[in-house]
């Protein structure tokens, strides 16, 4: 699994500025375990691979599988992140309890 940001793969055409938020993948193509990362925001709403996000209080949380399967999802808190995520998913022990800040 990777732990960064990328910058985006093609040239960004918006003609009002960078593109809102990223991809997500679909809860279905997840399998084994998967690690959760915050993404923190800069330059107002920014994150670091130039995706815009908005800016507000509420965290955004970046979910991936070890298949690079990746899922971005706002929550106040991981307890309320993992509410909202399938029960049958497992978490490495390296993230259990904590959030991996590597962006």
């Amino acid at each position: 699994m990777e732990n960064t940001l990328k910058p985006f793969d093609r040239p960004v055409f918006a003609k009002y500025g960078a593109p809102m938020g990223r991809h997500s993948d679909s809860v279905d193509s997840f399998q084994g375990p998967v690690e959760i990362y915050r993404v923190p925001m800069h330059d107002g709403g920014y994150d670091k691979g130039g995706a815009y996000w908005g800016y507000g209080l509420i965290k955004l949380y970046c979910v991936i599988d070890a298949n690079d399967n990746t899922l971005y999802r706002r929550a106040w808190t991981m307890r309320e992140l993992v509410a909202t995520l399938p029960s049958t998913w497992t978490y490495t022990p390296a993230t259990k309890g904590k959030i991996k800040k590597g962006y």
